[in-house]
């Protein structure tokens, strides 16, 4: 441990953790006999009974040498592990490496697959390919125009052995989570202050004008569409659900005003003003961000005709300045599956 009480530096955490028995103790430790969450008894996180006694712990770890088994123990404790009277449990930071360990983040070789999703591309009408790699990615792209509607990273742990609707959901779920917490300005990765930026798509694999989330603390960088950016807007799961459409049924990728490019454009560059319109039921929604992707206007305009890009004068319009985040859209529907209302047709 160093000089403070600040905890391990990085260098000390990844050492403590460089032997395979203290990978062993922190599995042994984080693991639960219990199949059932009924079946847990509900204990504090620093309650004293947590925890394995040494024998206990020693047993089930497996090592006969006391010595060897007493050194591993203590280059843990202090740091991922704590003594309470005679039982070892592990602290807030020994449970975060254990599930770290469990979503196998450093584990070698997981299966790639490549399969074909059934709703065209937003773009081009083209087909549209998932994609999950060794470097445990989740791609939805386009194979014909290269349109990228999502990139996220899914650990192995919860793809193996599962098809192929859970790892899309699965992906569609840790997507929505990271985007709304980017536009709330709060990092997904480390917790830290996200300052973002919006620019139009000057890639081709962008359909719409994109918001870069940069995090000041780690370097984490993300880049959604405008409209991916709006899922969880409160206008706009209010004017969905209004209409019969929940938009936690939907995979983000289906949704079209997420990312298709006719439903968001620049409407002015100085000062920088992008408008999304979501149109369902004849209706449509209007929103319009501003460079840092806050929220400067939403309109609502009943019985839009195709191409009409003025309707939203008619509609009742609401003034604000938010954040493009609010509350909802970040839960699957109940079977998991994300595919949604088939019977529900999308204004294009």
């Amino acid at each position: 441990m160093s000089d403070t009480d600040a905890g391990p530096t990085p260098a000390e955490a990844f050492a403590a953790l460089a032997s395979p028995v203290r990978v062993r103790l922190v599995r042994t430790l984080g693991e639960t006999a219990a199949d059932d969450p009924a079946a847990i008894t509900f204990l504090p996180f620093d309650h004293p009974d947590r925890g394995l006694a040494y024998s206990a712990l020693r047993e089930r770890v497996d090592v006969a040498d006391s010595g060897r088994f007493n050194y591993h123990l203590g280059e843990l404790v202090g740091s991922f592990v704590e003594k309470e009277g005679d039982r070892y449990r592990l602290t807030w930071l020994g449970a975060l490496a254990y599930r770290f360990l469990v979503a196998g983040r450093f584990s070698a070789d997981p299966v790639p697959r490549r399969f074909d999703l059934d709703d065209p591309c937003h773009r081009c009408g083209g087909r549209v390919e998932a994609r999950y790699t060794a470097d445990q990615l989740l791609y939805v792209d386009c194979t014909d125009c290269g349109l990228r509607t999502m990139m996220i990273h899914v650990p192995q742990h919860g793809v193996a052995g599962r098809s192929h609707e859970a790892l899309l959901s699965a992906g569609a779920m840790r997507y929505r989570t990271h985007v709304r917490s980017l536009t709330a300005g709060i990092c997904p990765w480390c917790s830290g202050r996200v300052e973002t930026a919006v620019a139009e798509a000057d890639d081709e694999t962008r359909g719409q004008p994109v918001a870069t989330h940069l995090c000041r603390d780690c370097g984490g960088v993300y880049f959604p569409s405008i409209g991916a950016a709006l899922l969880s807007h409160p206008a706009v799961v209010a004017f969905c659900h209004a209409r019969g459409v929940d938009l936690r049924d939907y995979y983000p990728w289906t949704v079209p005003f997420a990312f298709a490019p006719d439903h968001a454009a620049v409407t002015s560059r100085d000062p920088l003003r992008v408008r999304v319109d979501v149109r369902l039921a004849g209706d449509r929604c209007r929103v319009v961000v501003d460079d840092r992707l806050t929220v400067r206007s939403v309109a609502v305009a009943t019985d839009v005709a195709d191409g009409d890009e003025n309707g939203g004068e008619q509609g009742d319009e609401s003034q604000c300045e938010s954040n493009a985040h609010g509350p909802g859209g970040d839960e699957p529907n109940e079977d998991g599956t994300g595919a949604g209302d088939e019977s529900v047709v999308w204004d294009g």
